[in-house]
């Protein structure tokens, strides 16, 4: 804590009334022992003793105020309105942070996350957020204004226009790397349940293809060469996020005449997948986001 924060705050407050009682306490259990050793002084120091027992119970009472009170920098913030109407799942990596995204009717809400150092069974340490941007809706911009809604959690009010909103996001956090992502937010978009189930079953129907695979966990470094895959639909199908064909969160998010593509979301995983369809439904291009790491797949058929 702060200096400013022990005399400026409830939790700094009620600490500092605590030390100041157990100091008293200290000072008077120490009266008394002195006390104790002269016979001539017996009554003073048996009413010292009940002096020390009653501030004694009244630090254990200020100490149930204490741990009821927040303590400094853990002030919870307002949680974001929860989505109206369908919500279309977009992920990206900024550097080293990973973004999530989430648009729905009227608003925009962003989580931002690093990778885990050290003990991954350890308590997560308080991690510091900055986010900014901005969309783009036909010949105008828009800066955002985001607010808090917990650690790495972003909202903000967005009128989304019909189209292609492109939402330019600055993320940063400290010890990190960050950096600038834009965001393609097609308005409105359509549910595609049916049509990621579809894809599904195709895939898991061809014998074999080729992937080309690149993953990169830093996009200020330049992308590593892909490697290439050869797989069975069956076996890559299974070490998918929707090899079910379920997803929490499926949208179409291409417009009529362009290639399909599908948004997915898997918001208690933080991981995104975006899936580019040819004519015949199977999977052309794939990208993964699981909040530290950045995979982007080509596919090619016989």
């Amino acid at each position: 804590m702060s200096l400013s924060s022990v005399f400026s705050t409830t939790y700094g407050q009620v600490l500092v009334a605590k030390l100041c009682l157990v100091v008293l306490a200290t000072g008077v259990a120490l009266a008394a022992r002195v006390a104790g050793r002269r016979p001539e002084r017996l009554a003073r120091a048996g009413m010292l003793v009940r002096v020390e027992s009653a501030v004694l119970v009244v630090v254990i009472a200020v100490s149930a105020v204490l741990v009821s009170a927040p303590p400094v920098g853990n002030r919870m913030a307002a949680a974001p309105p929860p989505a109206r109407g369908l919500e279309v799942p977009l992920g990206a990596l900024a550097g080293q942070v990973g973004v999530v995204a989430a648009a729905s009717d009227g608003q925009l809400v962003v989580r931002l996350s690093t990778p885990r150092r050290g003990d991954y069974y350890a308590p997560d340490e308080q991690q510091q957020y900055n986010l900014s941007g901005a969309v783009a809706a036909g010949d105008e911009d828009r800066v955002l204004t985001f607010r808090a809604c917990g650690e790495g959690c972003f909202t903000t009010a967005v009128d989304w226009r019909a189209g292609e909103n492109v939402v330019t996001l600055r993320a940063a956090a400290d010890g990190w790397r960050g950096g600038v992502v834009a965001l393609v937010v097609p308005w409105p978009a359509q549910r595609a349940a049916t049509e990621l189930a579809r894809v599904v079953k195709v895939m898991r129907a061809i014998n074999g293809f080729t992937v080309y695979e690149a993953v990169t966990s830093d996009t200020t470094q330049r992308l590593p060469a892909p490697q290439r895959l050869d797989l069975a639909g069956e076996f890559f199908m299974a070490q998918e996020p929707y090899a079910s064909g379920v997803a929490p969160l499926a949208v179409r998010i291409a417009r009529d005449g362009e290639p399909v593509q599908l948004a997915l979301g898997f918001p208690a995983a933080s991981t995104t997948v975006r899936l580019t369809l040819d004519d015949q439904g199977r999977i052309s291009e794939e990208t993964l986001t699981d909040g530290s790491h950045l995979i982007h797949r080509r596919f090619v058929y016989p």
